[in-house]
């Protein structure tokens, strides 16, 4: 069986013993019976922003599934920072209370815990600084990043129909402004429907004779 000219040029890179990046080639590997290159990246890596870099300048991907992808990757990577800051914590809790003989078990951990990196790392959604972040973070423009965040905090479900490749951005956005515009319709129709209850200090007449 034929290996090719120059046989697996770049490392699978597996992180916690899964493929962090490489499917591919490690498929190609099994297809031309070749022992497959690996490289284990450190355990303390960030998986999110290292997938990120890796991959998002070479893929040629539309712009607004380009922010999306970023946007959860970014909220996927502020979920793990926070998760392994909180795992440190407890952590330094642990071994501090078993240096000081448990003296401090009985105080209130979060009186001298410090902010969650989360805050710093993916403020409230829809913000100008977030939006910004994002067309930074993929290099898509700052309208198309506040489009991609308006479509994932309105309609989650047209973004993974967007992300699995089931839908373009562009018809989700059209899809997210015509379900805006139904339901502004239909709380004006329901306001115009309500017949007006109560007394009112106010009457309007037309007699059929000139007033003066």
């Amino acid at each position: 069986m034929r290996h090719g000219k120059h046989g697996q040029r770049e490392p699978i890179r597996l992180y916690h013993g899964q493929i962090l990046d490489g499917r591919n080639r490690y498929k190609a590997c099994e297809t031309l019976g070749i022992a497959p290159q690996c490289l284990d990246l450190p355990e303390d890596l960030n998986p999110y922003d290292y997938a990120w870099s890796l991959n998002a300048a070479r893929r040629d991907l539309e712009p607004g599934v380009k922010a999306l992808i970023g946007l959860r990757l970014r909220k996927a990577s502020a979920d793990w920072e926070a998760e392994r800051w909180q795992a440190k914590e407890a952590a330094n809790r642990k071994r501090s209370e078993a240096m000081a003989g448990n003296r401090n078990a009985s105080k209130d951990p979060d009186k001298n815990s410090l902010v969650s990196p989360d805050t710093a790392l993916f403020p409230e959604k829809s913000t100008t600084r977030e939006r910004n972040r994002v067309a930074l973070m993929t290099g898509v423009s700052s309208a198309t990043a506040g489009r991609a965040l308006l479509v994932e905090e309105k309609r989650p479900d047209l973004a993974d129909q967007v992300l699995g490749g089931k839908l373009d951005f562009a018809t989700a956005v059209r899809e997210m402004k015509r379900d805006e515009i139904r339901q502004r319709l239909e709380e004006v129709a329901a306001r115009e429907v309500e017949a007006p209850t109560g007394l009112f200090d106010v009457i309007v007449i037309d007699p059929p004779w000139p007033m003066e």
